[in-house]
């Protein structure tokens, strides 16, 4: 077992630790259900994100393959059929990795899922959802609807999360998807070049440069496609340097935000240790093994020495007792439909400021709410009371309304039944 418990707080990091293995605390009933696929490969792919995301990757495959055969005839040369194979490759490569990130996600933490030791309850998180302990360095998904291991984010265009068991095929697909646009980019541009001077070329040329023909249709869609490759470059080397920065840190998006707060609510001068930063090394085995299987079972992580197994949840346990020490009751009094274009009703300032990685919730007028947390026009709550003034028993509903619908009833520290429930 982990044996190194020093206190998650300190004034200066050491300068000597060495790295302490994950403990083998799972049995084989926690195996199995991290093993659990959601879902099959067809029920994850009939989505609008991956429908649009593989329409994406077919419509340029498709397409720069026939203008490849007319710029650069395959049977012209051994160097083009080359080029050639090389261009389906990243399509390949690309698809699959594409397919393995949406079918196998990030690995699940089992329902109703216990600590191996009962003391350790107190130093993790409980999902009211899930009915179990949240592992260190789980969050539940609100969309999924299940904890998963070391979530980075939901991603939409997998129609899965990213995390634990498909960060490595995540990244792939970034890196092999970017690649194969940069070769689609230029297979593109030389076609469309040489099809828009073909008569040039037919009356001043050397006899060389080739005379493509085609119709003003497949000259447009080169045209879109290429557009396209270059929006899908920028856009996905954009997301491929956050993940290859958090990597290098050994640190998820949501850890990241973790952390910065708990800096925030230090005093000047003390750091938090963030436990799972091993160095670079070490950190990018973590995510990239020869075998594309994660080195641990995702419910318990290799550490820093001055750190233990459960410092980062701990602080996780700290931040939500000051998010409750803060949150207040409101009242809606004016009904939002919970859509995003619903909110243009209440002004333009709030439909531009409206949260984008979250979606809007609808309230009516008469509901209370806690708030915990939000922006200059935006609230986020968990619903307390319904209109009729009966509680909200079950799965908690929370979300992002204006807050020009609320009016604030009473700021207090809440009672632990009325806490955000952890997911």
């Amino acid at each position: 077992m982990d044996t190194a418990t020093p206190p998650s707080r300190m004034s200066e990091a050491t300068s000597t630790w060495t790295v302490v293995e994950a403990p083998k605390w799972e049995t084989e009933a926690d195996r199995e259900g991290i093993a659990v696929v959601e879902r099959s490969l067809l029920r994850r792919l009939a989505h609008w994100g991956p429908i649009i995301a593989c329409s994406i990757i077919f419509s340029i495959g498709f397409t720069c393959s026939y203008l490849h055969i007319l710029w650069w005839p395959i049977a012209s040369s051994p160097w083009a059929l080359l080029h050639f194979l090389v261009f389906l490759s990243w399509n390949y490569l690309t698809l699959t990795n594409f397919c393995i990130s949406a079918y196998f996600g990030p690995g699940v933490v089992p329902l109703r899922w216990l600590p191996p030791l009962e003391e350790y309850q107190e130093r993790l998180q409980f999902c009211s959802v899930c009915n179990g302990y949240k592992a260190p360095r789980s969050h539940h998904c609100s969309k999924c609807g299940r904890c998963n291991l070391k979530m980075d984010h939901h991603c939409p265009w997998i129609n899965n999360c990213v995390g634990h068991r498909n960060h490595s095929a995540f990244c792939k697909f970034l890196i092999f998807a970017i690649i194969g646009c940069i070769q689609a980019s230029y297979i593109i541009f030389y076609t469309i070049y040489h099809y828009y001077y073909r008569i040039w070329y037919h009356y001043y040329g050397n006899g060389t440069e080739p005379l493509i023909e085609m119709s003003v249709w497949m000259a447009c869609a080169g045209v879109a496609c290429f557009g396209l490759s270059i929006g899908v470059v920028i856009a996905l080397s954009v997301l491929l340097f956050m993940q290859l920065k958090g990597i290098l840190k050994n640190q998820t998006q949501l850890e990241e935000y973790i952390v910065d707060k708990a800096d925030m609510r230090r005093e000047e001068g003390d750091v938090f240790i963030y436990p799972y930063d091993l160095g670079r090394r070490r950190n990018i085995r973590e995510v990239f093994t020869w075998d594309d299987l994660p080195r641990t079972s995702g419910l318990f992580w290799p550490h820093r020495s001055d750190c233990d197994q459960f410092t980062f949840s701990e602080e996780q346990l700290e931040q939500k007792k000051m998010k409750r020490r803060h949150a207040c009751v409101v009242e809606i009094r004016e009904d939002f439909s919970g859509t995003r274009c619903g909110s243009r009703a209440f002004g333009w300032r709030i439909f531009f400021r409206q949260p984008i990685l979250e979606s809007p919730i609808r309230v009516k007028k008469g509901e209370h709410w806690l708030s915990t947390r939000g922006t200059t026009y935006w609230a986020y709550a968990v619903l307390k009371r319904d209109t009729e003034g009966h509680e909200v028993k079950g799965a908690p509903v929370k979300g992002w309304f204006p807050r020009v619908c609320a009016e604030l009833v009473e700021r207090r520290t809440p009672k632990e039944e009325d806490a955000v429930p952890d997911q």
